[in-house]
């Protein structure tokens, strides 16, 4: 019971930056040269892909790119978490954030498979899956990642039956994303 309710008060940690996240006249979180994005997180954009929202407050970076038209989306998110968002094993605060994502859309989450990955030099907890509100459906996938005080979420949501037609993407995406000023741990991946 006691976990549950340091998760639940970690996922309103997680979720009040979210929401502010949608004020209008927001700096922005990233900075687009060509085909990268740069700032806090930096990243290659895909052609045919555009920043649909980009902002940051509060110290937490969020953007939003689409293909047109756009049928899917990927979001990069450098969310700030308290402390007790640390001391949190990655794989429950990944299932937590991602099902709150999904609950801000409007649908159930749906985790089918989930594995280990390294992403931005860091362990991550790779999360895909299926989103329903009523009869629609979307695919999933997403990635989190932890740096001190921080969560990396990356997340790719698709039309059903639609998410390996962006596998380029995401392979591009993973070899390129960047923390410029979050360097890795020297030794090891989990920051401990």
């Amino acid at each position: 019971m006691r976990l549950e309710a340091t998760l639940g008060h970690q996922l309103r940690l997680v979720a009040i930056p979210l929401l502010l996240l949608l004020l209008p006249g927001c700096p922005k979180a990233v900075q687009q040269v060509e085909d990268h994005a740069t700032g806090r997180v930096c990243f290659s954009i895909e052609p045919g892909w555009e920043i649909t929202h980009n902002r940051r407050l509060l110290g937490s970076h969020h953007v939003a790119l689409s293909p047109d038209p756009p049928r899917a989306v990927l979001t990069v998110d450098f969310l700030r978490v308290g402390p007790g968002g640390e001391r949190l094993p990655l794989d429950l605060v990944a299932e937590g954030v991602i099902g709150e994502l999904g609950r801000k859309l409007g649908m159930k989450t749906y985790a089918t498979h989930q594995h280990e990955i390294v992403l931005a030099g860091r362990r991550a907890i790779a999360l895909t899956g299926v989103r329903r509100h009523g009869p629609q459906e979307a695919d999933f996938t997403a990635w989190v990642a932890r740096t001190p005080g921080y969560l990396l979420i990356v997340q790719l949501q698709t039309p059903r039956g639609e998410l390996q037609l962006h596998a380029r993407l995401l392979q591009r995406l993973l070899e390129t994303l960047q923390l410029p000023h979050e360097p890795p741990p020297p030794d090891h991946l989990d920051g401990d």
